[in-house]
């Protein structure tokens, strides 16, 4: 009798986890034996029926699971304060009862540990993956998010981490972990952005209910975290120069979140790359982590706005940010729907990326009005997110001068440039002039800007990331901690 394939599995045979093929087959005398092939060395092992009976084989069977953490979920419109539901724990860890990681889970929080010989499995899940672990500031009364369970070969489970977190600190704690776990998994799929670099995991962490910055949120590149903070009321001065009370929610939200994790994907593609031979001269122990992306800081600003909004589908920036808005004044921290005008003179960050955060979302729904709201959609990201990420700008009429030049194809047409301009306008932005002969270096600048500044650095053949000069380090005197929402 020839062989039949059964299936492929890892199990553990004789203290040695090995990939194996099974089949069902026939020895000599034509009596039923299940053989097992390694599919590395060749190696194969057979059992007959008193085999499977008696003997010590190996279990094939594995644990499979999904697990979930309670979170916060987009609202009907892609904004802030959905129900609060259980999300997939995309990339998470999954330990066993010696700590070892046995599984990472997928992008739906599913697994599959491989159970060997053992009966059952104890394995513990938190809020700690591939990307980034969670850390809360008010952990002593809030307790950990984890979860550990007993688990049988061949069973499939489902497991909630924080299953009664329906206040704002706990939900903070799941909302930390997802979405910026989910940003990177956007980033690498949407924006085609497979770089090594973005999926270092935070050193720092998601430090969650903070209370150092009451009423923000921010990327600290001192120490590699992100900052959202507790619910806080802070004292401001209203116009008539009286005290007033301002309640802020807590700032773990999806739409701040994205936003501070885009800050720190700019951070990580703004370093210096050694080389290995580099790295192996003594010279080089000099070159150390900037703390200020070469990016312009309003730019900085804007592109983290940016993939929030295109992520959600949504131009809020952080709505009901503000729980006690005062009357006429806006709950929401920003808007890409603005006819705000550029103005380079403007000291704040935030108000000089509004302009190209307003552009941008002029653009996107521009190109979906163009090509209809999936291809739309899919091309706003491949066409702003890594341009504006790995060029660099040094200041807003650049950035948007390399979306325009990221539209030209190779034969040197550009299909929306009307839009893109009229985009550009509409914010305070002309636009020089396209140089008839750019078209022909399009075609061999395209994706070479972005590998020249690192071979880690991997960007769409359709972006042309920095046609209009190589972007340059601005004169800026601010703190260490400057990327806040």
């Amino acid at each position: 009798q020839m062989p039949v394939f059964l299936t492929r599995e890892i199990v553990n045979i004789s203290g040695v986890w090995r990939a194996i093929n099974i089949y069902q087959a026939s020895d000599l005398k034509g009596r039923p034996v299940i053989v097992a092939v390694d599919i590395k060395t060749g190696e194969a092992f057979a059992w007959n029926a008193q085999d499977l009976l008696h003997s010590n084989i190996p279990n094939t069977a594995s644990v499979a699971g999904v697990v979930e953490a309670k979170g916060t979920l987009l609202s009907p419109t892609g904004s802030d304060h959905g129900p609060t539901a259980p999300l997939p724990l995309q990339h998470a860890k999954v330990f066993d009862d010696k700590g070892r990681v046995v599984a990472i889970t997928d992008d739906n929080g599913a697994f599959k540990v491989p159970a060997g010989t053992q009966s059952s499995m104890k394995l513990t899940i938190r809020l700690d993956g591939e990307y980034a672990a969670v850390i809360d500031d008010e952990a002593s009364r809030n307790g950990p998010v984890e979860v550990s369970l007993s688990a049988t070969p061949g069973q499939t489970m489902r497991a909630l981490l924080n299953p009664l977190g329906d206040n704002a600190e706990k939900t903070a704690a799941g909302n930390g972990y997802f979405y910026y776990s989910h940003m990177i998994s956007w980033l690498k799929a949407a924006a085609r952005m497979s770089d090594k670099r973005i999926e270092v995991p935070l050193a720092g962490g998601i430090r969650v209910n903070r209370h150092d910055m009451p009423g923000n949120a921010y990327f600290n590149p001192a120490n590699d975290s992100i900052n959202p903070q507790k619910e806080a009321v802070v004292v401001v001065r209203g116009r008539d120069g009286r005290p007033v009370k301002l309640r802020f929610e807590n700032t773990a939200q999806p739409s701040i979140l994205e936003h501070e994790g885009t800050h720190r994907v700019v951070h990580q593609v703004s370093q210096i790359e050694l080389t290995v031979e580099q790295a192996a001269v003594a010279a080089f122990r000099f070159v150390l982590r900037i703390m200020d992306p070469v990016m312009d800081s309003g730019v900085n600003e804007a592109i983290a706005d940016t993939v929030s909004m295109f992520m959600r589908n949504c131009p809020l920036i952080g709505e009901g940010f503000i729980l006690n808005p005062p009357a006429g004044a806006p709950a929401y921290i920003r808007t890409g729907e603005n006819k705000t005008q550029y103005d380079p003179k403007n000291s704040d960050p935030h108000a000089e990326g509004e302009s190209f955060m307003g552009f941008t979302w002029m653009v996107h729904q521009g190109l979906i009005e163009a090509l209809g709201q999936e291809a739309g959609t899919a091309y706003a990201a491949l066409l702003i997110v890594p341009t504006t990420i790995y060029s660099q700008p040094k200041d807003v009429t650049t950035a948007a001068q390399h979306v325009m030049l990221a539209d030209m194809t190779s034969d040197g047409r550009i299909p929306n440039e009307a839009m893109i301009r009229e985009s550009a306008q509409a914010h305070g932005v002309s636009l020089p002039d396209v140089s008839p002969g750019l078209g022909v270096a399009a075609a061999e600048i395209q994706g070479t800007v972005a590998a020249s500044l690192s071979s880690e650095r991997s960007a769409p053949k359709g972006a042309l990331a920095a046609a209009a000069g190589p972007a340059q380090y601005p004169a800026r005197n601010e703190p260490i901690v400057v990327n806040d929402a």
